[in-house]
């Protein structure tokens, strides 16, 4: 009787070689009123990941929800720096530096409208709209700090452009609309 043998070799290749990619920056909304946006790794454009074993990867970034701390509302930044890692199945890393640049947008203003007009010798009324929830920080006349001023409405007695710096309910620091209120005759 003859005898039918079979013999297999098994053979495992390790994987030391890591993913390459390269990454263009996101450009994403950021609306002041809402104070929050989350980002993830289809919000880049990523050229690759290719690998010499691997067709399936994780991509991971270094942060992904931004808020209003993130921002300086007024000076910017209005770009941030992130890490983006493309792993491999065995473990292989390869990290690129992008930035997630942000349109800063306001979906709603809040109003500014004169309640009482200005006469000579009088005191006029201008007072904030109620579209949003916010904190009125400080006011501003042709640009100028009014010290000490921080109500909803305020009496004014000279012409100018008069806007609020106000604190939203999300967290971000914005500016009313601006109002020019001119001297009646």
């Amino acid at each position: 009787a003859q005898k039918n043998t079979t013999s297999q070799t098994c053979k495992s290749v390790l994987d030391t070689i890591s993913p390459t990619f390269s990454v263009s920056d996101a450009l994403v909304e950021f609306d002041l009123v809402k104070g929050e946006v989350a980002v993830s790794a289809d919000n880049f454009d990523i050229q690759g990941p290719e690998d010499n074993c691997s067709t399936t990867f994780e991509i991971g970034l270094s942060k992904s929800v931004f808020t209003c701390a993130d921002l300086d509302e007024e000076n910017g930044p209005f770009s941030i720096p992130v890490t983006l890692t493309v792993s491999d199945l065995s473990g292989n890393k390869k990290v690129e530096q992008a930035e997630v640049i942000f349109n800063v947008s306001e979906s709603v203003k809040v109003s500014l409208s004169e309640v009482i007009p200005l006469f000579p010798g009088e005191f006029a009324e201008i007072k904030l709209g109620e579209e949003l929830g916010f904190t009125v920080l400080e006011w501003y006349r042709n640009g100028q700090l009014l010290p000490g001023i921080k109500g909803n409405s305020i009496a004014i007695e000279e012409e100018g452009a008069y806007e609020a710096k106000i604190l939203l309910e999300s967290g971000c620091i914005t500016r009313s609309q601006a109002l020019t209120v001119e001297l009646q005759e």
